[in-house]
């Protein structure tokens, strides 16, 4: 018999879908931001620095959730 190889650990559907999801928020987090270079004034500046920060820390923090809550299925955490 062949030894037993793994299987590539791979985010359920559920997971996948919420990373797709951060992915997406971080693209348009980055796009808002280099918006703000096209009209260079204090207010698109303020609102697209905002917005993009705002995009970004949201998909940080659904990064930290999965992965904590991956963690804490696989009982590491």
């Amino acid at each position: 018999m062949p030894p037993e190889q793994p299987t590539p650990s791979v985010p359920p559907r559920g997971k996948r879908r919420w990373l797709v999801i951060a992915g997406l928020l971080q693209v348009a987090a980055m796009l808002l931001v280099m918006s703000a270079l096209a009209r260079l004034t204090p207010l698109t500046m303020t609102f697209s620095l905002g917005g993009g920060g705002f995009l970004l820390a949201l998909a940080c923090g659904i990064y930290i959730v999965t992965v904590a809550l991956d963690l804490r299925r696989r009982r590491i955490l």
